[in-house]
């Protein structure tokens, strides 16, 4: 397999971008940049079709959509400046192991991750993304209708792969991205997106996951490898099984009952 491999790894911080691995696998990528110094690098407003300046609200989807529209890569994969792809040395995935498990599989997608609630639903009932997430449902039936039974589906489901990351074939994200982003478009059409924090990044966690199963792919999942031991130990945590239980334990028999939230709210924190 000859082809060009880049991981782009975001960042919209002037520090930590200068901080990132930067060779032939790894590729830093400045998003929301608006001015401020890339030193350098690639950032998503280097082409003139960008949508740098909605950073605040899509998150890394500016860098995805740079990677759709700008990246020459056959290969590419959509990491976090603290978040990558956990390989078989315990650090960052190669070369090799990408070239691997592509030529077994369509796409490479973080481990899931469970639900302390049960589903998507009830983990964000009193949430901003609730109705963001009901605009997008609606959007659906509008824009493509035939997405909407695994839509249901899968947000009733209490596992997802996050993060918006991934390693695939380009014309696989092509793919994605040509479905993706009319449909945040027009969710941004019928929200004040100020009353809707990141909406379109935390949207997209959850239909990239209805995206894959409807397509039938074969995924890959790989463990996340944490940089930094404050999101270590707190995704150690956020890992723990028995925390896990022992949350779901006093959410399901106290904190859902209870109309004081405040308790339930640091813990939800913690974990989110």
């Amino acid at each position: 397999m000859s082809e060009k491999i880049q991981l782009y790894v975001i960042s919209h911080s002037e520090e930590a971008i200068k901080e990132i691995r930067n060779d032939e696998v790894y590729t830093p990528l400045f998003v929301g940049r608006n001015g401020k110094e890339n030193f350098g690098f690639a950032s998503d407003d280097s082409i003139e079709d960008n949508i740098s300046s909605k950073n605040k609200d899509y998150c890394e989807l500016t860098g995805l959509y740079w990677m759709w529209k700008g990246s020459d890569a056959d290969v590419i994969g959509l990491c976090h400046y603290r978040r990558y792809f956990k390989g078989k040395n315990g650090k960052l995935i190669e070369k090799d192991e990408i070239i691997d498990y592509l030529s077994n599989y369509d796409i490479i997608v973080p481990k899931k991750s469970d639900l302390i609630k049960g589903s998507y639903w009830e983990t964000y009932e009193g949430h901003h993304l609730y109705n963001a997430l009901e605009i997008t449902r609606d959007v659906l039936k509008k824009l493509s209708p035939e997405y909407l039974e695994t839509f249901e589906s899968m947000l009733n489901q209490s596992s997802f792969s996050n993060y918006n990351m991934f390693i695939a074939r380009k014309e696989v994200i092509d793919h994605y991205c040509e479905w993706l982003f009319p449909i945040l478009e027009e969710v941004e059409n019928r929200i004040n997106v100020d009353e809707y924090p990141r909406v379109f990044g935390l949207i997209s966690e959850a239909i990239f996951n209805v995206w894959i199963v409807y397509n039938k792919l074969n995924i890959k999942e790989v463990p996340i490898y944490y940089l930094g031991n404050d999101l270590r130990f707190r995704m150690a945590l956020s890992d723990n099984r028995i925390l896990r239980k022992g949350y779901q334990f006093l959410y399901f028999n106290f904190f859902k009952k209870s109309k004081g939230k405040s308790i339930e709210k640091k813990i939800h924190d913690l974990f989110y």
